[in-house]
């Protein structure tokens, strides 16, 4: 029974670390940098390796009701 007490004691602590750690407004002078716009891939550089810089081999990487999608559906194995 102590053991049950400890264990639970010990999950709450870890869960109220985490959440106190997560922050969603920057911290005072910081400004966020937007990555990704919603709309397209521009300004991404996509890379596969033995393929060129910039080509979307096997059109992985889409947006998708403006969330950056990765998909492997037209690949026919992974290497």
């Amino acid at each position: 029974m102590k053991t049950l007490k400890i264990t639970s004691k010990i999950i709450i602590l870890a869960m109220l670390v985490v959440i106190s750690s997560c922050s969603t407004k920057p911290k005072s002078g910081e400004k966020w940098i937007q990555l990704f716009n919603g709309k397209d891939l521009n300004d991404w550089d996509i890379k596969f390796k033995g393929h060129e810089l910039g080509d979307n081999y096997n059109n992985t990487f889409r947006v998708e009701d403006g969330l950056l999608r990765v998909s492997y559906e037209n690949w026919d194995e992974w290497n």
